[in-house]
């Protein structure tokens, strides 16, 4: 039997039940960016630090027609698709100023490995896993010239794995960055492979964004 709590999303749903295997919403302090063992999960340093099941694509304009992912700073300069709305859709959480954004066009009918890493970590200690996350993709449009608006039927759900433990499945934001997170217990582990993967998806296309991901010991 699964427990269960309830957390409430702004946009998507007003209550959502989220089992909990093992692991689950975050329920402690997620820590300081010091302490994030995950290299490079801001991004800063460019398209270095993890792996991705898609290929890179340099940004330039339109550069996510395909299904690419890309490392840049904002969405619109280079403009990555033109049918997605003219804003910059850079990272929420900016401590550096360096912050980046992993942008992708990442729909698909199977699961999907967006972004993963291999990290060293403590035993017997439980992690906070966190990351941002935004859907840009809708079936509506509006503005001149005509932009997609974000609606929920394209915007796929992903699951942070953690060395074979996977979470509930996550909501992205429709336009807007969430914020979300599990609890991992590394018990004898002294290392984990980490990913971010995007659930089946009934659409080939997708645009999303991920950043600021960090992998940090709870505080009591």
């Amino acid at each position: 039997m699964y427990n269960a709590i309830q957390v409430t999303r702004p946009i998507r749903r007003l209550l959502m039940i989220v089992p909990i295997i093992g692991c689950g919403i975050a329920l402690g302090s997620d820590g300081t960016q010091s302490e994030n063992i995950i290299p490079n999960g801001d991004f800063s340093k460019g398209n270095v630090g993890f792996e991705s099941q898609l290929p890179y694509i340099k940004p330039a304009d339109n550069c996510l027609w395909g299904g690419y992912y890309t490392i840049a700073a904002r969405f619109n300069r280079p403009q990555l698709h033109s049918l997605i709305q003219e804003k910059d859709f850079s990272a929420p959480n900016k401590h550096t100023g360096d912050e980046k954004v992993l942008f992708a066009n990442a729909g698909g009918k199977e699961p999907l490995a967006l972004w993963a890493s291999h990290v060293k970590c403590q035993p017997n200690t439980k992690y906070i896993i966190s990351f941002n996350l935004i859907s840009l993709s809708g079936d509506q449009y509006a503005g001149d010239p005509p932009r997609q608006v974000p609606s929920e039927d394209w915007a796929p759900d992903f699951e942070i794995w953690a060395n074979d433990v996977p979470s509930a499945l996550l909501q992205a934001g429709l336009g807007t960055y969430y914020k979300e997170s599990m609890i991992w217990d590394s018990l004898k582990a002294t290392s984990a492979t980490i990913k971010i993967v995007r659930a089946k998806i009934a659409h080939g296309g997708a645009i999303v964004g991920i950043c600021n991901i960090q992998m940090v010991p709870v505080k009591n």
